[in-house]
């Protein structure tokens, strides 16, 4: 996984800087990287092994990798893109709903739905 990373960087770095030839080879790197960074390729990794610090430290590298590769593909070369965007769409709602670090709590208990609070920014 940890070489999967260095990849992973090295092709977004290169379609950031050449993202029109990129292009060209979205049909052959797209479905490696969907499949990288699949909410089952994440979980699949924790299962490997024991979990700990330094792995799911290397799984969220790994997801940050992709997304930002498909950030810069979707700016280099945004027409090749567009055949994708639906399943990109679909990764990233999954992504964000099986994010550990998320727990739902935007933490301002004291305020009920619909409240707002007046006092914000006011000087005391």
């Amino acid at each position: 996984p940890d070489d999967n990373v260095t990849y992973i960087n090295a092709v977004g770095v290169i379609s950031r800087e050449v993202g029109f030839r990129v292009g060209d080879y979205l049909e052959k790197v797209m479905p490696l990287l969907q499949e990288c960074c699949s909410v089952e390729a994440i979980q699949e990794l924790g299962k490997q092994g024991d979990v700990d610090e330094g792995s799911s430290a290397i799984r969220v590298q790994l997801w940050e990798a992709c997304f930002m590769a498909f950030e810069s593909f979707l700016r280099g070369c945004p027409d090749k893109m567009t055949k994708y965007t639906a399943e990109l769409l679909e990764l990233f709602m999954e992504g964000m709903q099986y994010d550990p670090n998320f727990t739902g709590d935007d933490g301002d208990d004291d305020q009920q739905d619909g409240e707002v609070n007046d006092d914000w920014g006011a000087d005391d």
